[in-house]
């Protein structure tokens, strides 16, 4: 379906539930390119600068906004697997995220029988056998888990050993 038409479905959907006294707040959704598209038709602006987002829209026939959200637990599962597909990204500062630091870690983690207090294993790094699996898809750029990467990748001695 095209997002023109989807757009206009989502107007008729929200003039029908006011019409039958419903107020809708928000709407939630995957990131799927289409649905992207539909709110830009609608008036919203997901653009890579946070301060530039516009995630709300006008209501078709109230006087008020309905708001957008990109469903977080699916906006990290493409996450991971953009990282994990593309190898590498790089965030606003320029800096290069790399996927083999993941995969360096759990490879060292294993030779060494241990784990640096996170959850890495090789469902994460294998994930392409558990693509829809969220815990997997959070735990994988957690906290611990890039305080590790971050040790790991400043730490000379440990790479004089590999």
């Amino acid at each position: 379906m095209s997002s023109k038409k989807q757009a206009e479905l989502v107007r008729i959907a929200l003039q029908m539930a006011a019409e039958a006294g419903l107020r809708v707040w928000s709407i939630t959704t995957d990131g799927t390119a289409v649905n992207i598209s539909t709110f830009r038709e609608l008036g919203c602006d997901f653009t890579t600068s946070f301060d530039s987002m516009v995630t709300k829209f006008n209501h078709p026939t109230e006087n008020y906004y309905v708001y957008v959200i990109l469903d977080p637990c699916h906006m990290l599962k493409l996450a991971r697997n953009a990282l994990g597909s593309l190898k590498s990204l790089v965030d606003e500062d320029d800096n290069l995220i790399q996927w083999n630091f993941f995969q360096s870690l759990d490879k060292m983690q294993e030779s060494e029988g241990f784990t640096l207090g996170n959850r890495l294993s090789k469902q994460h790094i294998q994930f392409q056998k558990h693509k829809m699996n969220v815990r997997l898809a959070a735990q994988t750029p957690s906290v611990m888990l890039l305080v590790c990467l971050l040790c790991y990748k400043n730490n000379p001695y440990i790479h004089e050993s590999n």
